[in-house]
């Protein structure tokens, strides 16, 4: 699935950004809120904005917002994700104080990071912020389902039992709704399998 995400790089030639991500980012090696789910969220994002607009590429802000929403996460150590947010909007303008190309749209990605804030308190009043939330949600749907249920218990749930925190992880995805046709057709069918999957887990570890 790698081809996946070194496509999306090549075809809106994001190598300049995303090497200084990777470069500067803090949080680059968080078990769950690492590079790795900056780069599928990108992915995702420009997968479903093309569905829903029969075709249309993604505006680029949309595509930065991707990469940056989730810039120096605390990994948990804070609990309101407000603050998170705005480490990732400090990261962003970071980036635009080094690359003189970007201060055009500053304004618009950061609209969109803010509505990345989980969780989510509202129906999203737009096709591209439905796409950003849509696609931050299929990484747990992904083959790496494991290691994001690992990931995501590391940074956020240290102090549960696995046990409980397999419960936890199984309530979450089934309140999971996608908002676009992407989410609803593609994703939804990778949560169900995702679920399943999981499901299977909880019995053969923890219900014997």
């Amino acid at each position: 699935m790698i081809q996946a995400i070194l496509k999306t790089i090549e075809k809106y030639n994001l190598g300049n950004m995303v090497r200084w991500i990777l470069m500067n980012n803090p949080s680059q090696a968080l078990p769950y809120h690492n590079f790795n789910h900056s780069l599928w969220v990108a992915h995702y994002v420009d997968d479903a904005y093309l569905l829903e607009t029969n075709g249309e590429a993604p505006p680029r802000e949309l595509i930065t917002a991707a990469l940056f929403h989730d810039f120096d996460h605390s990994g948990g150590f804070f609990t309101d994700d407000s603050k998170n947010i705005e480490r990732a909007i400090a990261g962003f303008g970071r980036w635009c104080a080094e690359n003189s190309d970007s201060g055009d749209y500053y304004t618009a990605v950061v609209d969109l990071i803010r509505w990345t804030q989980y969780p989510f308190q509202e129906k999203s009043p737009s096709v591209e912020i439905a796409c950003l939330r849509d696609a931050d949600m299929m990484q747990n749907c992904n083959d790496t389902l494991l290691a994001n249920f690992v990931g995501i218990k590391q940074e956020l749930f240290k102090y549960d039992s696995y046990e409980n925190y397999t419960e936890k992880s199984l309530t979450f995805l089934h309140g999971i709704c996608y908002e676009t046709e992407y989410g609803q057709t593609f994703g939804a069918k990778k949560l169900c399998r995702a679920i399943s999957e999981l499901e299977k887990f909880q019995r053969l570890v923890f219900l014997r």
